[in-house]
């Protein structure tokens, strides 16, 4: 039965069966390319025969491990790949999209890993599971508002007050800026529960943007005595410190924690951050560097890494950097906007126009994305003589125009792109049309700076 209806199916699992061994045999790109094959092929022939997934008395196959197995190999957008077109034939299948979800987030494409936790949510409205994992990702995309909605409505759905899910609200107040609420959390939880750490660094925290300081102190001081071993109540009163203007006794307070936290990859990167925010630059790097070897799984280090390293004009640090990152995160929207600018500063302006297509998949993307895209298109180095004596056919003018308009959209007065939208029409031979653009320009107080004169 499964040769005569499935012959397809049985192909890739044995295909994949054979990648892992060579895999375990130490010839793990040659189980790469079989195991991409093998999905391709499996992902061409299901469009034509839909029925391939399932067995003749309609029971559907068990896709789940061989997509672990791909992503086992390193394969993570391929196994993602497969996965997407087995949840097309198994709408229901939860198992798999709550795969998909954390598997989306592995690779840095926390938008794609809300629309299946909100599918999820749908699926299962009475899970709570499924509701704090969505109340998490509209976070982590700062969807302040809706995140808080979440978390009030999983609090009030306990019959008993449970402390994680009231730390969750607490923090998104925290976070979202309403400061009363998350007080008024925390004292409701500390009121059960005395030594909740979570709650005596969020009431710090809160009690510090409220504008008691002295209170604040005190209380984070209490958690770094009682929970000496986590990261989280250092990094809270170093905060604290730091908006005081107080810089120096913030990061003596992380020297402390690090010397006894040494594994602390949070700790490593505030120590990182708090130089970079006060422009001590060079000696940010050591600290991100470690944090990144401590916590491989942030891209929010390797980010901020590599803005260090691209600022400081080490570029083929970078590059070394951003190459292992987007491996990992192919789809993270501002690891491929600094592939893209790298490459744009090297004239690849097809590389960089590739991983700005990447980038652009976003929800939101960046005005500063979207004028990057435009000049590799229109391969504008800055030379202020060379972008109208180019010739573009018509479709690469209207995508690169596109882009343009839409950063008008989001930011109407970004001069940069007012600038290319003026030599488009030029280059399109609207002289009139460039005229007046131009005209407008000139009154501007950027015009004056440099490079714009000259430019314009």
């Amino acid at each position: 039965e499964v040769i005569d209806n499935a012959v397809n199916n049985v192909s890739i699992f044995a295909q994949i069966a054979h990648a892992k061994i060579l895999a375990l045999n130490g010839q793990l790109p040659e189980a790469q390319n079989i195991t991409r094959q093998a999905v391709q092929t499996w992902l061409a022939d299901t469009k034509q025969k839909p029925a391939l997934v399932t067995f003749r008395n309609g029971q559907t196959f068990e896709f789940m491990p061989l997509i672990d197995d791909i992503a086992s190999l390193g394969l993570h957008q391929t196994a993602i790949d497969l996965a997407v077109a087995v949840v097309e034939f198994q709408p229901e299948n939860v198992h798999l999209k709550k795969w998909l979800q954390d598997n989306y987030l592995k690779i840095g494409d926390s938008e794609k890993a809300l629309q299946i936790a909100y599918h999820n949510q749908l699926l299962e409205p009475d899970n709570l599971d499924n509701a704090r994992g969505l109340a998490r990702l509209l976070e982590k995309n700062n969807n302040r508002e809706l995140a808080l909605e979440e978390w009030r409505s999983i609090v009030n759905r306990n019959e008993n007050l449970n402390s994680d899910d009231a730390i969750g609200l607490a923090n998104c107040a925290l976070e979202g800026g309403q400061y009363s609420e998350a007080i008024n959390v925390c004292n409701e939880i500390l009121s059960v529960d005395r030594e909740n750490w979570a709650a005596i660094i969020i009431l710090g925290s809160a009690l510090a943007e409220s504008g008691k300081i002295k209170e604040s102190i005190e209380k984070l001081k209490l958690a770094t005595e009682v929970h000496p071993e986590e990261a989280l109540p250092w990094i809270k009163l170093a905060d604290v410190y730091a908006k005081l203007g107080d810089t120096q006794h913030a990061i003596e307070i992380l020297r402390s924690a690090a010397l006894a936290l040494p594994d602390s990859a949070q700790i490593q990167y505030k120590l990182g951050k708090i130089n970079l925010d006060n422009g001590f630059i060079t000696e940010a790097i050591p600290y991100l560097r470690q944090s990144a070897n401590l916590a491989p799984e942030s891209d929010a280090v390797t980010i901020d890494l590599v803005k260090t390293l691209i600022s400081l004009g080490r570029e083929d640090e970078a590059c070394d950097a951003l190459k292992k990152a987007r491996i990992k995160w192919p789809a993270q929207p501002e690891l491929a906007y600094l592939d893209a600018r790298i490459n744009f500063n090297r004239c690849e302006f097809e590389l960089a126009k590739d991983s700005l297509e990447t980038a652009l998949k976003s929800i939101t993307p960046l005005p500063e994305w979207l004028i990057l895209y435009a000049q590799s298109i229109l391969q504008d180095t800055g030379d202020p003589f060379v972008n109208h004596q180019k010739s573009f056919d018509k479709a690469t003018i209207e995508v690169a125009q596109k882009a343009l308009n839409q950063t008008m959209q989001i930011a109407p007065n970004i001069f940069d792109a007012r600038v290319l939208l003026a030599e488009i029409e030029l280059i399109k031979g609207n002289h009139s049309t460039a005229y007046k653009l131009y005209e407008e320009l000139i009154k501007s107080p950027e015009y004056y700076q440099e490079e714009w004169t000259w430019r314009l």
